[in-house]
């Protein structure tokens, strides 16, 4: 079972990843199909609200990206947690390079951003159950 466990920790990150996607195209796709008549041009949503909902689609998509990358290997791992959320982090930062290189540098520093808090949350907590707290 241990074995199984430290396998399915990277379709674990690739989950979380894909979770992250989903929750981005499915905002955007909400506000398409809940766009006013009026605001259809081409089968796309102008209406004033529009951009900002793109903006947030992507935001929360990227934070939840992050964050999911980084907690679902470190949930399904066996052990050495700590380590686990450690590398899913950096592999999750040399991965987004591929979109820096696109320009979406705003994605992934919220990315980053978001990864990055929830490793830091991770060790909290493996060290305050550590320390029998």
């Amino acid at each position: 079972m241990r074995t199984l466990r430290w396998i399915l920790t990277v379709p674990a990150a690739l989950v979380g990843f894909y979770l992250g996607v989903f929750a981005a195209v499915l905002t955007y796709k909400v506000n398409e199909w809940l766009c006013p008549s009026k605001y259809l041009v081409s089968g796309m949503c102008n209406a004033p609200w529009s951009s900002f909902v793109s903006d947030l689609a992507l935001a929360v998509g990227s934070l939840m990206c992050g964050s999911l990358v980084v907690l679902l290997p470190t949930l399904v791992a066996p052990a050495l947690r700590k380590k686990v959320a450690f590398v899913a982090y950096a592999l999750g930062i040399v991965a987004s390079i591929y979109w820096l290189f696109h320009g979406l540098w705003v994605p992934v520093a919220w990315a980053t951003l978001s990864g990055g808090l929830t490793f830091w949350r991770i060790g909290v907590v493996m060290t305050s159950r550590a320390s029998g707290d």
